[in-house]
C-alpha cells in the first residue's frame, strides 16, 4: 500500500513538472495598449522595419483594485492558507508607460489582528516617498483601505519593477507568505530594438516554500505567516495566522527542511521553445531572505539589464545570474540544439568564498523551470540575434562614474554601514532580539550601529546635489575587528554574510568596489544602475542624484525581509535647498 501511495505521489509530481509555465493576469493602461500596436513585432513578424515608427500618444491613467484576502495556495507538494493579493499568486502584473498616473485602490479584508495590518512599496519605482504615494510607514488597519496615488516621471527608465507589503515588523512574513506582484514600465516603441521586441516576454517572480525544520527558522512558512519570532511574547499576541500545512506529496527535493523554489506558483513547470529561438525572461527574486544563482547549463544567457535598467551597450553572456532578494534580472534566453534542459538555481560551492555556505541565506541547488526545445523546422528563428546596443537612460541618469571625488561636497559624502552586534542585556533577560535564531540570543541589527526608527532623520540631502556613499557590513564583538572579520558557520562567531542594500525612490549607480572582490563581476559591475545590491566582505562606493520627486523622507534598508524587520534600516531625507 505504501509503495502504491508513493507512486501515486511521484506520478502527480512528474504531471506537475510537465504544466506549461503560467503567466500571471495582466492589468495595464491605456498607454501600454496603444503602444502595442506600434511596436515593430506587431507591424512585421519578422520584426523588420525600415524607420523608427512616429507616434504620439497622451499619458494616461491606470486604477487598480487590489484586495488583500486569505486563500489556499495549492500545489501537488504542500498547501497552505496565505495572504494575497486578489486571491492569487503571484499577484497580477501591471504595466504601465512612462508619464501615466497609476492608482492602487487596496482593500485590507483580512480578520482583525496586529499581524494583519499591511501596505504597499513599488519597488524601484521612481516616484515620491510621502503622503499617498510610495509612503511605507503608514499601515492599511484590517477593514480598512488606502488610496495610493504615483505619478511616474515623463522619462522614467522601462524596466522590470514590482509591488510587495513594507509593514514594518510583518515584511517577512507577508512577502515569505508570497505576496508579490510585477510592475512593468514598457519601452517607448521609437526605442525599442526589433531584436527584443520580436522576443516573448515572460514574467518570471521566485518564491520559496520551506515546510518544516528549516535552517533558517525565517523561512519556515508556518513560522512565517504566524510572525512566530518577536520579543512579543505569544500569549501577549492575537490567537495566530491559520495556517493550516498540509504536506500531502513527496518533496522535490527529497527534503522538506530546504527552501523550494516556485516560478509563477508553480514547482518547475515547463517552458516551450524552438531552437535558435530568444525569450525574455523578465527574472525577480521575490524570496524574503535569499539570494538564488540561476543557471542555464545547455543554452545561452545573456543579461540585459538588471533592477529595471538596461545594461550600458550591448548583451553580455553570463553562466551564472546572481539574485539577490528584492533584485530583478532582464535575461534573453536560446537554445541552439532540440532536448529537453532546464533553468535552476545552483548553490554551488564555489562560489563560497564569495556567497558563503551552500544553501545559507542561498536558493538550494533545483530545476526551476524546464525547458522543451524543438527543432525549428520553419526557420523562423534562422539567423535571429540580439542588438548591439541596448536602450539608452533617461538624461537625468547621466553616468557620474568618472567624475572626482574630490569635486563631490563633503557634506554629500556618506558613510552607510549595516551593524550587527551582541547585546547583552538583552540576551542577559531572554529576549531573541528579535533574530528568532537559535544561538543568536541579543543579536542586534541596524545601520551605523542604530536600529531604525521611522521617526529619525540620519542623513539629509539636496536635490540636484550629487551623493557619494560609502556601504559596508560589519559585525561587532570580540576579535570582530576590521579584516579580522570573517564568515564562520557559526552564528555566534564573527561572521558577515548577505545584507542587501536598497534604497526607494532612487537608483544608484556602482563607482568603486573593494579591490580583488568579485573579479568575475557577478555581483555587480562598475558603472551600472542598481537599486538592490548584496554586500558581503566588501566596501561598496556608489553614487546618485536625488531628483525632485524625491522630496521627503526616503528609506534605505536591508533587503533580507527578516534583518529589515528587526530594525536593519535607516531614514533619509531630501529636501529642495
Amino acid at each position: 500500500m505504501k509503495f502504491v501511495l508513493l507512486f501515486l505521489r511521484l506520478t502527480l509530481f512528474k504531471a506537475e513538472v510537465l504544466k506549461h509555465l503560467r503567466q500571471p493576469q495582466i492589468i495595464e493602461s491605456d498607454c501600454v495598449k496603444q503602444w502595442r500596436l506600434m511596436t515593430p513585432s506587431s507591424q512585421n513578424t519578422k520584426g523588420r522595419r525600415e524607420r523608427p515608427v512616429v507616434f504620439e500618444t497622451s499619458p494616461s491613467e491606470l486604477h487598480v483594485t487590489l484586495v488583500v484576502d486569505v486563500e489556499r495556495f495549492e500545489s501537488t507538494y504542500v498547501s497552505f492558507n496565505t495572504r494575497t493579493y486578489n486571491g492569487s499568486i503571484p499577484a497580477p502584473t501591471i504595466k504601465v508607460c512612462p508619464g501615466d498616473r497609476l492608482v492602487f485602490h487596496i482593500y485590507n479584508q483580512l480578520d482583525e489582528g496586529h499581524e494583519n495590518r499591511t501596505n504597499v512599496h513599488v519597488h524601484g519605482m521612481h516616484v515620491s516617498p510621502e503622503e499617498n504615494h510610495d509612503n511605507v510607514l503608514i499601515n492599511i488597519q484590517p477593514g480598512k483601505d488606502r488610496v495610493y496615488d504615483y505619478r511616474i516621471r515623463q522619462d522614467h527608465p522601462p524596466g522590470t519593477f514590482w509591488y510587495h507589503p513594507h509593514s514594518r515588523g510583518i515584511v517577512n512574513s507577508q512577502i515569505s507568505g508570497m505576496m508579490a506582484g510585477t510592475l512593468l514600465v514598457v519601452d517607448r516603441p521609437g526605442n525599442f530594438p526589433k531584436e527584443l521586441a520580436k522576443m516573448d516576454d515572460l514574467v518570471m517572480i521566485l518564491q520559496g516554500i520551506c515546510a518544516e525544520d528549516c535552517e533558517n527558522e525565517h523561512d519556515s512558512i508556518v513560522n512565517a505567516l504566524r510572525n512566530e519570532y518577536t520579543e512579543v511574547k505569544r500569549e501577549e499576541m492575537d490567537a495566530g495566522f491559520d495556517v493550516d500545512l498540509d504536506i500531502h506529496g513527496v518533496s522535490p527535493l527529497n527534503d522538506t527542511s530546504l527552501l523550494h523554489v516556485y516560478v509563477n506558483g508553480q514547482y518547475s513547470p515547463t517552458l516551450p521553445m524552438k531552437v535558435g529561438e530568444w525569450k525574455r525572461l523578465r527574472w525577480l527574486n521575490a524570496l524574503a531572505n535569499n539570494v538564488v544563482e540561476l543557471v542555464a547549463p545547455s543554452c545561452e544567457m545573456h543579461l540585459l539589464g538588471r533592477d529595471g535598467v538596461y545594461r550600458d551597450g550591448e548583451p553580455k553572456f553570463r553562466d551564472v545570474v546572481i539574485l539577490p532578494p528584492g533584485g530583478r534580472a532582464d535575461v534573453a534566453l536560446r537554445c541552439t540544439t532540440a532536448g529537453t534542459f532546464f533553468v535552476g538555481s545552483e548553490s554551488n560551492p564555489s562560489r563560497n568564498t564569495l556567497l558563503g555556505k551552500v544553501n545559507s541565506h542561498r536558493a538550494p541547488t533545483q530545476k526551476i523551470v524546464h525547458l522543451l526545445v524543438e527543432d525549428d523546422t520553419s526557420k523562423e528563428f534562422e539567423g535571429w540575434e540580439l542588438p548591439i546596443k541596448l536602450p539608452q537612460l533617461a538624461p537625468y541618469m547621466e553616468s557620474r562614474a568618472n567624475y572626482p571625488s574630490e569635486l563631490v561636497k563633503a557634506q554629500n559624502k556618506y558613510n552607510y554601514e549595516f551593524s550587527i552586534w551582541f547585546d547583552e542585556s538583552s540576551s542577559m533577560k531572554g529576549k531573541s532580539g528579535m533574530s528568532g535564531m537559535p544561538g543568536m540570543a541579543g543579536m542586534q541589527y541596524g545601520v551605523n550601529r542604530k536600529r531604525m526608527s521611522p521617526h529619525y532623520v540620519n542623513h539629509s540631502m539636496i536635490i540636484d546635489e550629487l551623493q557619494e556613499w560609502q556601504l559596508s557590513v560589519r559585525m561587532y564583538g570580540k576579535n570582530c575587528q576590521g579584516s579580522q572579520t570573517l564568515r564562520t558557520d557559526s552564528m555566534t562567531s564573527c561572521h558577515k554574510m548577505n545584507h542587501p542594500f536598497h534604497i526607494h525612490s532612487t537608483h544608484f549607480q556602482i563607482i568603486k568596489k573593494t579591490k580583488g572582490f568579485d573579479p568575475d563581476d557577478l555581483l555587480y559591475e562598475i558603472g551600472e544602475w542598481r537599486d538592490t545590491v548584496p554586500l558581503y566582505n566588501s566596501e561598496l562606493t556608489i553614487r546618485f542624484t536625488p531628483r525632485s520627486h524625491m522630496v521627503g523622507n526616503v528609506l534605505t534598508h536591508c533587503h533580507v525581509s527578516a534583518h529589515a524587520d528587526q530594525g536593519m534600516g535607516q531614514m533619509v531625507q531630501v529636501r529642495e535647498s
